[in-house]
């Protein structure tokens, strides 16, 4: 299994609560489907009963965080809220508004998702850095319960979003005695055992392997997903020039574009949200910086795959 981003969801678990003798024989029960954009696919050691109704909570689960964060939905509440301009936000929307926020602060600014305008304007073949003036999660003001966005602004999570719902599939997962689990939403979390997964870069294919016990991994690997002329994540200082909240440390790489530091990035941290978000801004930052992160409350590891497919682990 790689780490690469996928629009596809894996979910393989064990039902610890059981009698050992009733699951001896147990085959797993297995259902497919779609979400996130892709293929759905749930592998569950349980009982037949059991087994059907982790399926139907998860699914449930899912459809929830899409109906949260989903760019392709002019219904969901971040359509609306790009739309309108601010939101009454939902519990689960303040938890990822919060993530992010600590994601700006902790890697200074690289992690931004008011860079959303400046994937429109790439995929439409128009330049990011025509909408300099609207970047900035610093202008993005929310509270307990509203968020308002600064005139011309909006936002994607989708450097967040599916490690919010890997962390939510897998919390349900082991409070109704599921055990030995390994969920993977683009990003994945292990819980009650070791597991094994490969490292992958686009270019470089396999370059190493990590296990993974009760935390999470994220990937991130900008050019993977082309946006027109450029990957699919965005360097905020592009668009917003020398800002403030970005030190020399992780600016002067970048006096000529946009183009990342680091072919692939992976991190481990305590949960999925957290590793997505920081992986995603990482990809342009120093590793200067990168070692203050790693040495942050709930990070445990940072793997950097550079352009020449050289491994440095922090």
């Amino acid at each position: 299994m790689n780490l690469a981003r996928r629009r596809f969801l894996s979910i393989a678990a064990v039902l610890t609560t059981a009698p050992a003798h009733a699951l001896t024989n147990v085959s797993p029960h297995t259902w497919h489907g779609q979400a996130f954009g892709g293929e759905i696919s749930l592998s569950l050691h349980a009982p037949h009963d059991k087994a059907q109704v982790a399926f139907e909570q998860v699914q449930s689960i899912v459809r929830h965080i899409e109906s949260l964060f989903s760019l392709y939905d002019p219904t969901s509440a971040l359509s609306q809220l790009n739309r309108r301009g601010s939101l009454e936000m939902s519990t689960e929307f303040r938890e990822v508004a919060e993530a992010a926020d600590y994601a700006y602060h902790l890697t200074q600014g690289l992690f931004d998702p008011t860079v959303q305008p400046m994937w429109q304007a790439a995929a439409r073949g128009r330049k990011p850095a025509d909408f300099a003036d609207v970047i900035g999660w610093h202008k993005v003001t929310f509270t307990h319960s509203h968020i308002t966005l600064a005139k011309g602004q909006a936002l994607t999570f989708n450097g967040i979003a599916q490690g919010y719902a890997t962390d939510r599939v897998t919390d349900w997962l082991t409070t109704n005695g599921f055990e030995r689990i390994l969920v993977n939403i683009g990003e994945h979390r292990a819980s009650g055992d070791a597991w094994t997964l490969g490292i992958e870069d686009p270019t470089h294919g396999v370059v190493g392997h990590r296990t993974l016990a009760d935390r999470a991994i994220a990937t991130s690997s900008p050019l993977a997903t082309p946006v027109g002329l450029h990957g699919h994540i965005f360097y905020p200082k592009t668009a917003t020039g020398e800002s403030q909240l970005i030190d020399d440390s992780v600016t002067d790489n970048h006096k000529t574009g946009s183009l990342p530091r680091w072919s692939t990035v992976s991190v481990e941290a305590t949960t999925a949200t957290l590793a997505d978000a920081l992986s995603t801004g990482a990809v342009f930052a120093q590793e200067s910086l990168l070692q203050k992160i790693r040495q942050s409350k709930g990070v445990y590891r940072i793997t950097l795959i550079d352009q020449k497919g050289d491994v440095t682990t922090l």
